[in-house]
């Protein structure tokens, strides 16, 4: 990936593989595929799929740890449907979780804030998550985000084998244009 300034940068389109993106919770996670049949752009975007009932359907991004300054905003597209019950969830260095509303409505973790605009129509749209705005609302800047994962957390949980579609993941960084900036 690419790195400016010491943040992880670039993006995951699912071209050439899976990226950074792994099964969070062994067999009660999401299982992860490449789909070539649904993209939001290029040939191919990652299908996640939930394995059991009552599972977390995890996918955690593997990302080096960062501090959320560098990396302010993380940004995606998707696909999915008005039954999928699904969060962003932020692991910090302390261990601890904090989640970003997307679709779901339990609350195990601390909620941070939520994600605008969420369409559930099973077309392609992008969603932008301020990681550096929600974590300092809440007094959290000084935290390093060691992983940023789709999950859920609790009851109703989703049905096994539902699935839906993430393309174009991106942790775009800081810059500073005082400096420049070189492409």
């Amino acid at each position: 990936g690419l790195h400016i300034g010491g943040a992880p940068g670039g993006r995951d389109t699912f071209e050439q593989g899976l990226g950074q993106w792994r099964t969070l919770g062994e067999q009660d996670g999401a299982t992860l595929a490449r789909d070539r049949w649904h993209s939001a752009e290029g040939r191919f975007s990652m299908r996640l799929t939930n394995a059991r009932l009552g599972g977390s359907f995890g996918a955690i991004n593997a990302v080096p740890p960062f501090a959320p300054h560098k990396a302010p905003l993380f940004t995606f597209d998707y696909r999915i449907t008005d039954t999928l019950r699904i969060d962003l969830n932020i692991r910090l260095d302390d261990g601890s979780w904090r989640a970003v509303r997307f679709t779901d409505r339990d609350r195990t973790w601390p909620v941070l804030g939520t994600i605008r605009g969420v369409i559930a129509d099973r077309r392609w749209h992008h969603a932008e998550v301020d990681l550096a705005g929600l974590l300092s609302a809440h007094g959290l800047s000084h935290r390093t985000v060691t992983g940023l994962a789709f999950m859920s957390t609790g009851y109703p949980g989703n049905e096994e084998g539902l699935a839906y579609h993430i393309d174009n993941t991106a942790l775009v960084p800081a810059v500073n244009g005082q400096r420049g900036v070189r492409i």
